[in-house]
């Protein structure tokens, strides 16, 4: 297992040691202290679909799943990104194994 603490760290290291068996990203990543998603004009990666969007550049057979307790990020997907898992919090470790499979 490979932890980032935000989504330029987990970029670097996907190019560095990846592919994967694997990708597991929250949606949003939150600054310390902040009480709201990072928002950004910047090319830094600040939540899940943008990390999925900059990893299937790189590898686009690499399985990737968003976990999120927010509703309708299904709808927010662009297309090429269709087939990227959305897992909603709270889950079960079971379900998390069964996108092993």
């Amino acid at each position: 297992m490979v932890q980032a603490r935000c989504g330029d760290e987990a970029l670097n290291l996907y190019r560095k040691r990846g592919p994967f068996v694997l990708v597991l990203s929250d949606l949003y990543w939150y600054d310390r202290g902040a009480t709201e998603p990072p928002l950004s004009s910047t090319k830094a990666i600040r939540h899940g679909i943008q990390l999925a969007s900059a990893i299937r550049k790189l590898a686009p057979e690499q399985k990737i799943v968003i976990h999120t307790g927010a509703s309708r990020v299904r709808e927010q997907m662009p297309k090429e990104l269709g087939d990227v898992c959305i897992l909603e919090k709270p889950f079960r470790v079971e379900e998390l194994e069964a996108l092993l499979l």
